[in-house]
């Protein structure tokens, strides 16, 4: 890992030169970041009619598709607040960098006084008719009643196709240049391509955005945006699908585990405790859920449990979807949480006998073996490396340190970590229940949980308690 210097220009990158498998491939990937923060349904319009202009001249470049079919993939993406510039390509020098000027003068030749009807139709009705197009299954409802409670910087379509019709050609080159005015820039590559030819394409690329406009410490961390922490307790909100066809109903219920990187109790100095923990009850009880809420239970055509992550945080989901009206989202609800009380039940006997603990390790030995399995492909292998380097922090040794933190869980460790997150005062647990058009909606709390009527007016209360605490 280096920073780099090109000229007047500052690159934090990272390279690795493949050995154990000799195709003639790299990849290599940038990301852009620019100084300022655009959040408002304006900047989304901007950046997306950008993208989409950019697209369009690429799709009748033919160069662009000469290079692609002799799986050469050089691809820029521009957008607002984060850019990225892609090679996934056979390693022939000379080609690539013709590509990569190639990309940027695309960029460079976009037309922003296009005859506004001819661009209507072939760029601004295209991305407005997709949005309203969008899937409005219940598990889209859900998704969308989850990500807007739970995020700020979320849009709604109706958000979207009204920036959309505000925002003129002249509006989006203005943008464009003001984002370029100040980017930083974080590069990885990998494969068989040496240290030189990685510093070449780089400097290239630095020069394609413009001289100068690289600039300070990478800023990647700043797009984090974390999900609402809501208080201790049970929380649910409910959500009608605007489908009359819908006969579905389901159900999201989501535990609130803490930073994945962090540690938890007596390993609070363990990273990734967090994540290696949930990572050891997913293993334990992902079949199990399956079982009882899908064949047992038969609450639906779909069900289970696992762990996800939202943003930096480690959670654990249950889910559940299907149409029978006898078993709607507030069974499934009830159905859940009797699971995850008799789940803790097993994981208590587990603990207190030999053969029980027996089973714990071997849930240990089984993520240790994922973990440590070796890439048996070029593919698979530059798979690996793009995760690390997409993940925030950026950290190559993460496998290693969920092995370390692995190996020193124990039953009782496991148990104190279950008991506080799914069973104990300080849980933080959320369900999102979406309605077809056949289930009765209930309203008001459950005989459990509070229910949130307005997902802004909870969030713009809850925030303004945390700023005068």
């Amino acid at each position: 890992v280096s920073t780099q210097s090109t000229g007047d220009q500052n690159v934090t990158l990272w390279m690795k030169q493949e050995v154990e498998f000799p195709e003639p491939k790299m990849l290599m990937y940038c990301t852009m970041v620019t100084k300022k923060r655009y959040n408002t349904p304006l900047d989304w319009a901007k950046g997306t009619l950008l993208r989409h202009m950019y697209s369009a001249k690429k799709g009748k470049d033919e160069l662009t598709a000469l290079a692609e079919l002799s799986e050469l993939w050089i691809r820029l993406y521009p957008d607002a607040n984060e850019w990225a510039f892609s090679i996934n390509a056979y390693s022939d020098r000379t080609v690539i960098s013709k590509l990569i000027d190639h990309a940027f003068q695309l960029l460079n030749e976009l037309d922003y006084e296009q005859e506004e009807g001819y661009f209507n139709i072939t760029i601004r009705d295209r991305i407005m008719n997709d949005l309203k197009e969008t899937d409005d299954s219940i598990s889209t409802v859900m998704w969308k009643a989850f990500r807007g409670m739970l995020f700020e910087n979320f849009l709604s379509n109706t958000d979207k196709t009204a920036a959309l019709e505000q925002v003129t050609q002249q509006q989006v080159k203005e943008f464009k240049e003001e984002l370029l005015e100040d980017v930083s820039m974080d590069c990885i590559s990998f494969g068989n391509v040496n240290e030189e030819r990685t510093l070449n394409f780089t400097e290239q690329i630095t020069k394609g955005l413009g001289a100068g406009r690289v600039n300070g410490e990478s800023r990647r961390g700043e797009l984090i945006e974390n999900p609402l922490m809501l208080p201790a307790g049970e929380w649910i909100l409910r959500q009608r699908s605007p489908n009359p066809r819908e006969l579905n109903g389901g159900i999201r219920v989501m535990y609130f585990l803490g930073e994945a990187t962090g540690g938890y109790g007596g390993e609070a100095d363990t990273p990734y405790m967090v994540r290696a923990l949930g990572t050891i009850l997913s293993n334990m009880m992902s079949q199990g859920c399956f079982n009882y809420l899908r064949t047992i239970k038969k609450l639906g055509y779909s069900a289970g449990c696992g762990l996800g992550s939202e943003s930096t945080l480690a959670v654990f989901r249950f889910y559940a979807e299907g149409a029978r009206l006898d078993a709607g989202p507030e069974v499934m609800g009830e159905e859940i949480s009797t699971l995850v009380e008799s789940e803790y039940q097993r994981i208590l006997n587990l603990t207190s006998s030999p053969q029980g603990q027996a089973v714990i390790e071997e849930a240990k030995k089984t993520a240790i073996r994922s973990l440590e399995e070796k890439p048996n492909s070029f593919s698979n292998s530059m798979w690996n490396i793009y995760s690390a380097f997409a993940s925030n922090p950026v950290d190559f040794e993460r496998p290693d340190k969920m092995v370390r933190a692995i190996k020193k869980i124990t039953p009782q460790l496991l148990l104190s970590f279950y008991e506080e997150k799914f069973m104990g005062d300080k849980r933080i647990k959320l369900s999102v229940e979406g309605y077809g058009s056949k289930h009765t909606m209930p309203e008001g709390d459950s005989a459990t949980a509070v229910a949130i009527e307005n997902p802004s007016d909870f969030r713009g209360a809850l925030l303004f308690d945390l700023e005068t605490m």
